[in-house]
């Protein structure tokens, strides 16, 4: 329906160069400068060989006075446009405040007042000849100017609104038989200049956006994406907001990184030992507590794996330098096994300030890091745990394994985090231990139950399938997050037995659906390794049609080991089931899959959804994902979608299906089969909630 308000709508897209993100439009007013400025030479030039030449010609017919105070204002005028470009070219900016742009539209706006000027004050007192020639001159300034101003549109619109009206004044003053419809050739010339102006702005701000986009893309896919672990969620049957823990290990074993090369001023454990020794037995009695902190960085191993060993050594050795120019003097930093460092305070106060510095030396990582062997620079992620003596410990074994298991607690909850070390966080590994015995046969004792969360088409909204999410009710534990147990039981051997019960509950189910609608069913790394996994899948399938059929497999399902996970994915391909890639994005080495296995769909994680709406980089994420999917001729589902406006951004971005809360909780059987009959035969995207 029209409204009163749509003509300002579009009348304030028209004016509008681009729409960019914050980090975003200072650069490109930058460009719009620059881009005015490289003709600012030959401009001013042109504004005083102009304004000399009308001197020279009107100066028997008009007061010397009036010309040489006007040729002086316009030489003034241009001398400040050439110390503007100079300003420029000594000191070149990156980004440019809006007050740059206003200071360029007030300079245009003064010299266009300026030739404004000669016109309005003395073309009445000019020959017919004279005035021809001014006329001439007046008009190629005012189309001239406004083209050699069309990067900052509205110092073009200044000039042109200007200089056109003093033209008007000076046509509404001649005593001439053709001034009206001069006046109204000369509205329709500036019009069509104005017009012509923002048409080429607006060209150019695409252009911008388009570089700024194609740039963010390109810097996605070097290193895809910035670890991310943190929201990693863990494979095997499971919700996707399954998330893969790493147990807290005695102190310090040798890990599958070794320490970055000692560097000027970095030490090794054995030194950080000696150093932390001396420092406990130093602080004795004393009421400043001696700040441990160690950082762990996220997803080393994924770069370890997708760059080498050198350029892991190298982004280690640059990290361990940035953290000791961050240092006081005394201050010791310490690099460890694991892409971790520790980094020992002297001097500091209580907990607020412990947490404080803890937060700065997180925030030291935030600038993307060069490895040193030519690669993309790697932005990473990072979380601390702290511990504080002589309170957590009095001796260098204990301080050190305090430190690690807050460090343990901090990855948890997930990258930027930081975590004191509490003395209940190892009764953590009591539950753990608890929670291993009771998953030990719990897929025959009725505990486990399965849940639908269904994947509609992003533009109708017709129901494609349903992903299966696994459910834990324990008699004594309670509900239990899939999130804490599936980790468990794939550690302890136990998830084969818990996927094959899941494989032939979610088939019996959608052996109940229409033939259209598909089953997702995740798998996990221990599944995978299975011998004859392909013929379990086949064998709870039967009477389904393969194709019916789609394995969702995570990054962390291939890591292990590569060759026997691709080995059984081309047996279940061989069998015609679907195969999707779950989260992808959230690790370095998923473009090195996709380049050796060949999958069906990409699913966007949910952190990249959620942060669609306010994240700039997000946005590039997504379209980078949705880009290569069609280049490789695979579908895009994206997880986690909970409001229209992401719901609505997926679509005008081309993904193809959508699964979150804004279509459905997760379902029980029943309820997954009256959705299913709700929605058949609908043709209407998700708008709302349910």
């Amino acid at each position: 329906m029209w409204t009163s308000s749509e003509p300002l709508a579009r009348l304030r897209r028209f004016f509008s160069v681009f729409e960019a993100e914050p980090q975003d439009a200072g650069v490109f007013r930058a460009r719009q400068l620059q881009a005015m400025l490289r003709l600012t030479p030959a401009a001013m030039a042109v504004n005083v060989v102009n304004a000399a030449t009308v001197c020279a010609v009107s100066w028997s017919q008009a007061p010397a006075t009036f010309l040489l105070t006007w040729l002086g204002v316009i030489t003034l005028l241009s001398a400040l446009g050439l110390g503007g470009w100079q300003r420029a070219r000594r000191q070149p900016r990156r980004t440019a405040s809006p007050r740059a742009i206003r200071r360029a539209v007030l300079h245009a706006a003064l010299l266009a007042g300026a030739w404004a000027a000669l016109p309005a004050g003395l073309f009445a007192a000019l020959g017919p000849g004279t005035q021809f020639f001014v006329g001439v001159v007046v008009t190629g300034m005012l189309c001239g100017g406004g083209f050699a101003l069309a990067s900052v549109p509205a110092a073009a619109t200044g000039w042109v609104a200007v200089l056109g009206l003093g033209s008007a004044v000076a046509m509404w003053r001649a005593d001439s038989a053709v001034a009206d419809g001069v006046l109204v050739m000369l509205l329709l010339y500036c019009s069509i200049v104005v017009y012509s102006v923002w048409t080429t702005a607006k060209t150019f701000g695409a252009r911008l956006v388009a570089e700024a986009r194609a740039e963010r893309q390109d810097q996605v896919i070097g290193r895809l994406l910035r670890d991310a672990g943190d929201e990693a969620p863990g494979s095997a049957a499971a919700a996707a907001e399954t998330e893969v823990e790493v147990p807290p290990a005695p102190w310090r074993p040798a890990g599958p990184a070794p320490a970055p090369a000692p560097a000027t001023g970095l030490l090794d454990l054995e030194r950080l030992r000696t150093h932390l020794h001396a420092a406990l037995q130093a602080a004795e009695g004393e009421a400043v507590p001696l700040v441990l902190v160690v950082l762990g960085l996220h997803g080393h191993r994924q770069l370890h794996d997708a760059r080498g060993a050198a350029a892991a050594r190298g982004l280690l050795d640059a990290v361990g330098q940035r953290l000791l120019a961050a240092m006081r003097p005394g201050d010791t930093v310490a690099g460890l096994a694991g892409g971790d460092f520790a980094v020992l305070l002297r001097g500091h106060g209580g907990r607020e300030v412990a947490h404080a510095l803890a937060q700065r030396l997180l925030g030291v990582l935030d600038e993307p890091v060069e490895d040193g062997c030519g690669g993309a620079p790697v932005a990473l992620r990072a979380s601390a745990g702290i511990a504080l003596a002589p309170w957590d410990g009095a001796d260098v074994d204990t301080l050190l394994n305090h430190a690690d298991i807050a460090l343990y607690a901090a990855r948890r909850a997930g990258a930027g985090h930081c975590r004191f070390f509490a003395p209940e966080m190892p009764g953590k590994d009591q539950r753990r231990s608890a929670l291993e015995e009771a998953l030990r046969g719990v897929a025959g004792r009725g505990e486990l139950r399965l849940e639908y969360q269904p994947q509609v088409d992003a533009q109708d909204g017709r129901v494609r399938g349903f992903e299966a999410l696994l459910r834990w009710s324990s008699p004594g534990h309670g509900a239990v997050s899939p999130a804490e147990f599936v980790p468990i039981a794939e550690a302890a051997g136990l998830m084969p037995r818990i996927g094959e019960w899941v494989l032939r509950e979610a088939c019996a189910q959608a052996r109940q659906w229409p033939d259209a609608v598909r089953l997702s069913v995740n798998v996990s790394a221990t599944q995978l390794a299975e011998p004859g996994f392909a013929a379990q899948v086949a064998t709870a399938a039967q009477g389904l049609r393969p194709g019916r059929i789609e394995l969702e497999v995570t990054e962390s399902a291939l890591i292990d080991d590569v060759d026997a996970a691709v080995q059984a994915l081309t047996e279940l391909r061989e069998h015609g089931f679907r195969l999707a890639l779950d989260d992808f994005g959230t690790g370095y080495s998923a473009l090195g899959y996709l380049r050796r296995f060949r999958f069906d769909t990409l699913k966007i994680d949910r952190g990249f959804v959620r942060d669609l709406a306010s994240d700039g980089e997000a946005r590039a994420i997504v379209d980078t994902i949705l880009a290569m999917a069609r280049a490789m001729g695979m579908s895009a589902i994206a997880e986690g979608v909970e409001t229209a406006e992401q719901a609505q951004m997926l679509r005008e971005r081309g993904c193809a299906a959508l699964q979150g809360f804004l279509v459905s909780r997760p379902l029980p059987p029943q309820a997954a089969a009256e959705f299913l009959a709700a929605h058949e035969g609908t043709a209407e995207p998700p708008r709302s909630q349910p």
